[in-house]
């Protein structure tokens, strides 16, 4: 959304434990959104999809934005800068 964002609150619930090598996976969802907070979940999961994690976070949005946007056609200066100098130039 280029907005800048804090978190406001959250909670981590631990619900079974992982062991080595196990492989986890996260998955999140944005929960509800207005114009100015958020609501956000995400699930822990072991490969065989058992639960032993989930978060949720709520956000708050102050104010300013990441990234000014540029004039349309080629990429901004701000996204140049991201990219780092082009390769194969001298």
């Amino acid at each position: 959304y280029n907005e800048r964002v804090v978190a406001q609150h959250c909670a981590v619930s631990f619900l079974r434990p992982a062991e080595l090598n196990d492989l986890l996976t996260a998955r999140g969802r944005e929960v509800h959104r207005s114009k100015r907070s958020g609501i956000y979940d995400v699930e822990v999961t072991r490969e065989d999809g058992t639960v032993i994690a989930a978060f949720r976070g709520h956000s708050r949005v102050i104010d300013g934005v990441w990234l000014e946007r540029g004039p349309p056609g080629p990429q901004s200066n701000a996204q140049q800068e991201l990219r780092g100098p082009k390769q194969g130039k001298s």
